[in-house]
């Protein structure tokens, strides 16, 4: 056997098994049963969670039985136009002629040899996003082009090109025509400093125009994990749902329970994982609308907003198996060394949010004219020091906190009502401050 067919047997059983399990399985779990009913056999109870615990189980040790061999996950020598020919035969080969339930489908084997191409050929993505159709509620996978890989590198550059090539002609933000896309970028699971962020692209309610909400937190590494470098989700669904992503699928869940609940109690509700929610104000359609993703927030341009029409709650992304590959682990480990060095170095990064967070900034806007007064008639504040940062870690910060890969580290912790809490950000402290002529921080601290 060469190393080729060596490999893409391994692997083969492998992306079978990672790939729609959960679907696999109920339909191995309908078929046996039918074909238990023709035969009059009373089947054995079959559990499908077991059937997925083993699966998980079988890829864990196939992975391990491939390294152990040194036999390499991505090969450079399939291309693009092998695919669908190696799929079929191995479809053939898969699904014999005798009567025996069919479990995999002609596309499962497309999805593995893709995957044994490196996905798209390129380090640093999975090669696929998820296609949700609310209004049916079906899931597919969608295969953006390679070169659209290179020349938008992920995040909102792509975004905006699955966006502009779906949408032909003048869309709402409030319609079923009107799609989400939520991108990762390459640099996900790379441990790359401040490389946890995500985008939630749509269009806007506020200018119906393209907009783009950048988050950080850990959502985007557990997504990512799942095997998928993004969610692309369109119409509305009839009824409220969340979705739920994991390694052995995509689906839909009912969120009735928690519809009308806060971004925090949500989240608290979705259980483990990254997760996305959308509060009173997004159910609402509130224009300005934000998702949040653990203490992070996805605020421009109301993109919760369009959450809350479509009827989506929220997104769980409980993480998996998936990894990135890059061509020189070693050479980008010993870069990485010298970033995070140069980011402790740097005044900003390395002196000013450390010490003072994003609200390092109050006094600087104060001093050109920047700060937003009374509805921003004015930008200058009289007691702008009651709210500054330097105030703030006086007289509440307990420490600090930063987005899981990030050593920066700008977040503040503080104290209110005998509890730790996510302090304010710049632009809380300003909007809930100066703007409304308010100089309280105790204040400022509570509403947030």
């Amino acid at each position: 056997m060469s190393e080729l067919a060596a490999a893409a047997g391994i692997t083969q059983a492998e992306g079978l098994a990672d790939t729609g399990g959960s679907k696999r399985t109920e339909r191995f779990i309908e078929t046996a049963a039918e074909e238990g009913d023709k035969k009059n056999i009373k089947p054995k109870v079959l559990n499908k969670n077991v059937y997925e615990a083993n699966a998980k189980a079988f890829i864990e040790a196939i992975r391990d039985l491939n390294a152990s061999m040194g036999i390499p996950a991505v090969m450079d020598c399939i291309k693009e136009e092998d695919v669908p020919v190696m799929a079929e035969r191995a479809y053939k080969e898969a699904n014999p002629t005798y009567p025996v339930p069919r479990i995999f489908e002609i596309n499962d084997f497309v999805s593995v040899y893709r995957r044994l191409m490196g996905k798209t050929g390129l380090h640093g993505y999975m090669g696929k996003l998820a296609f949700i159709d609310l209004t049916t509620g079906a899931v597919s996978d969608f295969y953006p082009q390679r070169e659209d890989y290179v020349n938008y590198l992920g995040g909102k550059g792509l975004a905006a090109k699955i966006i502009y090539d779906s949408l032909k002609e003048k869309t709402e933000a409030f319609s079923d025509e009107n799609i989400i896309v939520i991108t990762t970028s390459p640099l996900n699971l790379s441990s790359a400093p401040s490389s946890s962020r995500f985008n939630i692209s749509t269009i806007s309610p506020l200018t119906g125009l393209l907009v783009s909400s950048n988050c950080g937190g850990d959502f985007s590494l557990y997504f990512k994990k799942t095997g998928y470098d993004g969610l692309i989700i369109t119409g509305r669904s009839p009824g409220k749902v969340y979705i739920h992503a994991g390694e052995t699928g995509i689906r839909l869940c009912d969120a009735t329970d928690i519809w009308g609940k806060s971004t925090g109690e949500t989240q608290e509700l979705l259980g483990k994982g990254g997760k996305l929610a959308i509060g009173p104000a997004g159910e609402n359609l509130v224009r300005y609308a934000c998702v949040a993703s653990g203490e992070r927030m996805a605020g421009r341009g109301g993109v919760g907003a369009v959450f809350g029409y479509k009827q989506l709650k929220g997104i769980v992304a409980v993480g998996g198996s998936a990894a990135i590959t890059m061509p020189n682990p070693q050479k980008f480990k010993e870069f990485n060394k010298k970033w995070i060095a140069s980011l402790k170095k740097h005044p900003i990064t390395g002196t000013q949010l450390p010490n003072l967070g994003t609200a390092a900034l109050v006094r600087m806007m104060q001093r050109n004219s920047l700060l937003a007064t009374r509805n921003y008639s004015s930008g200058r504040f009289d007691k702008f020091d009651d709210i500054s940062g330097e105030k703030l870690r006086e007289k509440r910060l307990l420490k600090n906190k930063g987005c899981t890969t990030c050593p920066i580290n700008c977040g503040r912790v503080v104290s209110h009502e005998n509890r730790e809490i996510k302090g304010p950000e710049l632009e809380t402290l300003g909007l809930l401050g100066p703007n409304l002529g308010n100089n309280d921080l105790e204040s400022i601290i509570r509403i947030n």
